[in-house]
């Protein structure tokens, strides 16, 4: 049972039906786990690609792909062009709805990196959807503290602290 407390006043009594209650020292990894086995399931069953190439194969190295990168409830989801990335929005949305989780689109931004201008075409529109809502396309990202930005380089980055 579980109640909200509102300028010092208390709701009703309810139930809690689906995840953890406030404050629960539990909530953060639940949460975590969820996120990550959708991810990880997300990635299992892509079609398109896995990601972003990071290390090309050389004779004493494997190829390493990133899908994913993730801080506190915070996750970048990188690809190689916008039909894989939207086929990663989707798959992901669609395993975190099984834990009662939804990716709020609002909330969430799309970004292309390519030195070449015409690589990264900008789209007002968004450039993927969640659902039917568009995605908010951005040419500056921050994530971590550190500055993306569309162009590949870190010059941003270096002026901010500055």
């Amino acid at each position: 049972m579980s109640a909200v407390r509102v300028h010092k006043e208390m709701t009703d009594w309810f139930d809690v039906n689906l995840g953890t209650g406030q404050r629960d020292i539990q909530g953060p990894p639940v949460f975590d786990f969820c996120r990550n086995f959708a991810a990880f399931l997300a990635e299992a069953t892509k079609n398109i690609s896995h990601g972003i190439v990071s290390q090309k194969k050389e004779k004493k190295s494997e190829e390493m792909v990133v899908l994913d990168t993730e801080y506190a409830d915070d996750m970048a989801i990188m690809d190689n062009s916008t039909d894989d990335l939207q086929e990663s929005a989707d798959l992901l949305a669609h395993y975190c709805s099984y834990a009662g989780l939804r990716i709020n689109a609002e909330k969430t931004q799309c970004m292309a990196i390519s030195k070449s201008a015409s690589q990264r075409p900008y789209n007002k529109n968004g450039c993927i959807k969640l659902g039917d809502e568009p995605v908010e396309q951005v040419s500056n990202f921050v994530f971590m503290g550190a500055n993306f930005s569309g162009d590949g380089t870190i010059d941003r980055d270096i002026k901010i602290p500055i």
